[in-house]
């Protein structure tokens, strides 16, 4: 894949989970009484840690690190889809363990699988786009139909101004009448 190795985009999503526990862990002392936050930290640190010890060639972190490598790539075309990628790993991240109880100990399988489906959804989107502008016909079609689109616009606008040209008849003045 290039520089982005398996292990970093692996070490990436770990700081990320590391970092969320953090905040989550400050948001608790600021809010005491709201004990989500400290469940959300803690499950956030025991998923960091599973999520490290975690193989690359378990079946959820493959299949994350795959739809990665697909993001990076569909990237070249639209930069904003890695920012879309960001996003949803932000919110997966930033739920977990305070929306919904964790009692798996960390265990990053359904964590993985809900971020991985997520994210291959607005992969496969992209990759969509991306296969019909790549091509040949699809620009081909696109420039006809733009064509198309002018002409009618074309057409129509002649239509309109002859309506309104035949509208506008001129009427004889008052002084013409009385001849």
């Amino acid at each position: 894949m290039g520089m982005i190795t398996d292990e970093v985009l692996r070490a990436q999503l770990v700081l990320a989970v590391k970092n969320s526990a953090k905040w989550r862990a400050r948001r608790a002392e600021q809010h005491p009484d709201d004990q989500r936050n400290i469940s959300s930290s803690r499950s956030l640190a025991a998923l960091a840690e599973r999520l490290e010890a975690l193989p690359v060639s378990n079946p959820h972190l493959a299949a994350y690190i795959d739809i990665m490598e697909r993001a990076v790539a569909v990237a070249v075309a639209k930069r904003s889809v890695l920012h879309d990628i960001s996003d949803i790993e932000s919110r997966c991240i930033g739920r977990y363990g305070f929306d919904y109880a964790q009692s798996d100990n960390g265990n990053p399988a359904l964590f993985l699988f809900v971020l991985t489906r997520e994210m291959t959804d607005l992969v496969e989107e992209e990759e969509r786009i991306k296969e019909k502008k790549d091509d040949p016909n699809y620009g081909a079609a696109a420039e006809a139909a733009r064509e198309a689109a002018k002409e009618t616009a074309h057409k129509a606008a002649s239509e309109a101004r002859k309506k309104t040209r035949r509208g506008r008849r001129k009427r004889p003045s008052q002084g013409a009448l009385a001849l």
